[in-house]
């Protein structure tokens, strides 16, 4: 798993054209970490210990990193467009297929109208109290 995590952190650097386990404040750099955060947390079931280790942050840094993106890159539009990068190599990488339809959700929110956005989460809604009543029964 710590190689996984390692492969990860060196896609996210040639992306991002950084170094994320080295000190520093840039946004290029923070980014660059949010987005090794998410990914990492999203197609791994590694600790939040062990995603920091590999660029050595502790694991509070990794949450909060992974609790900002989703906020975050509703409004940056380079920044969803490198993490959708990111994430189809690193699936691809780790035999994890391809995006699915969770992540393409968060990662194109903000390109849906609110009225859009209104009906998906319905939707949703109703999906889950359907399957809910099912697993009841």
């Amino acid at each position: 798993m710590i190689d996984d995590l390692r492969n990860i952190a060196e896609v996210v650097n040639t992306a991002m054209q950084c170094d994320i386990s080295t000190k520093g404040r840039k946004r290029n750099k923070v980014n660059a970490i949010k987005i090794y955060s998410y990914i990492c947390r999203e197609i791994t079931d590694c600790a939040l210990v062990d995603i920091g280790l590999v660029i050595n942050k502790d694991h509070g840094t990794i949450l909060h990193h992974t609790k900002d993106f989703i906020n975050i890159i509703k409004f940056d539009s380079k920044l969803n467009e490198a993490t959708k990068y990111c994430m189809r190599v690193c699936r691809d990488m780790l035999g994890k297929g391809s995006i699915n339809h969770k992540d393409n959700v968060q990662l194109n929110w903000h390109k849906l109208s609110l009225e859009q956005q209104k009906r998906l989460s319905r939707s949703v809604v109703r999906y889950v109290r359907l399957n809910n009543r099912k697993q009841n029964v």
